[in-house]
């Protein structure tokens, strides 16, 4: 399968899920993908896409309706707009699956420059929210910067890893299978919760901070099962 047919495939799988299993009206999905209401329309009819061979593949699918859970969560509490460039990402990231995990290859010279000057700003992102987060009386607001400042570190942390470890050899971790294992059971408990159906609130900043406790949650349970794929089980 090629690129431009897996990216049809995915758009056309996350609106059928959108509309079908969300409820998310045919117009609000065209808005989230990029595409015309008619080539919703089009999806929704399935002539195009190749969704039979992704539903083959339960790994590729489960991360499909994680994805499409996510944008629904978005479009429903009006959060964001577009998924185009994260539907691209996914489209890539599942064709290459398909094909097969290959080692990366080392990172060129202007790639880790500019990854180093991301590295800077995320740092001094950081510095400045933990610095307005001490100033504000406001404690929703001081939490609210403070978030903002372990994430930008969190991003600088992954990039130096990144920098770091793209391209080398592949070292053992001696990943404990069990232990991953009853980690992915706790998250699993902790995500079955959705806090923005819990908390109910029209405040955008608390429906944000809770939105991205929820979404933590799915992306942890995508990591350890990708653990849990390396460690043989």
């Amino acid at each position: 399968m090629r690129y431009v047919e897996m990216l049809t495939a995915v758009r056309c799988a996350v609106a059928t899920i959108l509309v079908k299993q969300h409820g998310i009206r045919p117009s609000e999905v065209a808005r989230a993908l990029g595409v015309s209401p008619a080539t919703v329309t089009q999806y929704l009819k399935g002539r195009t896409g190749t969704l039979e061979e992704l539903k083959r593949e339960p790994a590729l699918w489960s991360r499909i309706e994680v994805f499409s859970e996510e944008i629904a969560k978005g479009i429903r509490y009006g959060l964001r707009g577009s998924w185009g460039t994260e539907v691209e990402e996914l489209a890539m990231s599942l064709l290459r699956e398909m094909k097969g995990f290959e080692r990366p290859r080392a990172l060129e010279d202007a790639t880790r420059l500019s990854l180093l000057r991301r590295i800077e700003l995320e740092e001094k992102s950081a510095a400045k929210a933990l610095e307005l987060a001490s100033r504000t009386g406001d404690p929703l607001v001081s939490m609210l910067l403070r978030q903002i400042a372990s994430d930008s570190m969190r991003h600088a942390d992954i990039l130096s890893t990144l920098l770091r470890t793209v391209g080398e050899e592949g070292v053992s971790t001696g990943h404990d299978y069990r232990t991953l294992k009853e980690l992915l059971d706790f998250e699993e408990q902790a995500e079955s919760e959705n806090l923005l159906e819990l908390v109910r609130t029209e405040d955008p900043l608390v429906k944000a901070l809770l939105l991205s406790i929820d979404l933590d949650e799915r992306k942890h349970e995508t990591v350890l099962r990708e653990l849990l794929r390396r460690a043989g089980g």
